[in-house]
């Protein structure tokens, strides 16, 4: 066999997505999945040097500390105080015992409001609960998608996504749940998929395009109940913790992306948006502004296109996934949870579109590649993959099956 039909017959396999069910693909995931358990244990014990910190400003779990002691000052009668810098950061320390590096409570009063059982337990303890609960389930799901338990497992322990959201102890497998869970049950459960949908609203970035699929496609119980859904949050968080809390989290936040999207760049080789990608490579921030609201015009035309086809649920929901990452100037690397639920689904259905699988794999790789490529070369590549894999997915239809 001569070189170029080595070279054919490997273009062929990537473009037709036939390699995902070769062997090696299962053995990679697993390889990986079996590396990524005890790295991870590594990187928490790291934060155990000074109590509960890495002596340097750090608390073990990272940002889940925001959402404990947010939970505290709710349950207290304080929640008010968790968008007051100095009074938050005090209680902070003072639970570490240590000074610590400034911690933002950068979300709205409704996931106060959702967050409020966790201030029931002690830190460890709830953050134990928190992770373990979130990987079980985002771990049922991708289950009820494969089949199998232990595919569903691997997939889960090997996503670097999920990696990251335990390091930082963030909410991106609950957002999967409320976003990908959403979609999925939304033809056979509209209600529940407009709570679920709802739900999301304390990540409204993440909810950006999901009025426009929900219309575009006819979903209107579900479009109801999700506004339904969002109202109820704002108006019980508006009367437990007084309707001024909604003034103060819009002047926090105000300041917050002030700060994040134009002046502190420490964060942003975790956030591949299109407005990020620009200013990484030194273009002024009025004219990456400008182009991020022409990238979420074109992300949600092709989610109007593509939810008002005939093309199968699942690709419409890998569409306003992708697209929604495209529009949002502001998400982080954890977020791409969602992308296993919607690459699971994929799989499920068994049909792809040339290039699909491998633009597929690329997003899920995405936390893993975006911090090198952007520290090292400068290279912003998430809304390039992200870009690619749209196109990809919406470029040709593949209707329901009859």
């Amino acid at each position: 066999m001569t070189d170029q039909t080595i070279l054919f017959a490997l273009k062929q396999s990537l473009r037709s997505s036939a390699w995902l069910a070769h062997p090696r693909a299962a053995l990679t995931v697993r390889m990986w999945a079996l590396a990524a358990v005890p790295v991870l244990m590594l990187a928490f014990s790291v934060y155990l040097d000074v109590g509960l910190t890495n002596g340097i400003g750090k608390v073990i779990g990272e940002d889940f500390i925001n959402y404990w002691m947010g939970a505290k000052f709710a349950l207290s009668g304080q929640a008010s105080d968790v968008y007051d810098l100095k009074v938050f950061l005090q209680a902070l320390e003072s639970f570490a015992g240590t000074k610590l590096e400034p911690y933002n409570y950068s979300y709205p009063p409704n996931w106060l409001l959702l967050s409020v059982p966790l201030a029931f337990l002690p830190f460890i303890p709830a953050l134990i609960f928190w992770t373990v609960s979130g990987w079980l389930a985002l771990f049922l799901m991708i289950k009820s998608l494969l089949g199998s338990w232990r595919s569903a497992l691997w997939a889960v322990a090997a996503s670097p996504a999920v990696f990251v959201n335990a390091l930082y102890g963030q909410n991106g497998a609950l957002s999967a749940v409320f976003l990908g869970g959403g979609l999925l049950v939304l033809e056979s459960s509209p209600i529940l998929a407009g709570v679920l949908l709802g739900a999301l609203s304390f990540k409204p970035q993440l909810g950006l395009l999901i009025p426009v699929a929900l219309i575009a496609g006819g979903h209107w119980r579900a479009f109801g109940a999700a506004a339904v859904t969002v109202v109820a949050l704002i108006v019980i968080s508006s009367v437990w913790f007084g309707g001024h809390i909604w003034f103060d989290f819009v002047e926090r936040m105000s300041l917050i992306n002030q700060v994040v999207l134009t002046q502190d760049d420490v964060n942003w080789h975790r956030m591949p948006t299109p407005y990020l990608a620009l200013r990484v490579v030194g273009v002024d921030s009025h004219f990456a502004g400008l182009f991020q609201v022409v990238v979420t015009m074109v992300a949600a035309l092709a989610v109007f296109i593509s939810w008002r086809s005939s093309a199968l649920v699942s690709v419409k929901a890998t569409a306003l996934v992708l697209a929604t990452f495209l529009a949002t100037p502001y998400f982080l690397d954890y977020d791409f949870v969602v992308i296993l639920v919607v690459f699971a689904w994929r799989l499920k259905d068994g049909e792809w579109r040339p290039w699909e699988g491998l633009a597929l794999v690329l997003v899920l790789m995405l936390p893993f590649m975006v911090p090198p490529a952007i520290k090292l070369l400068s290279l912003p590549i998430g809304p390039l993959v992200l870009g690619w894999a749209l196109w990809c997915v919406t470029r040709t239809p593949l209707n329901k099956k009859s």
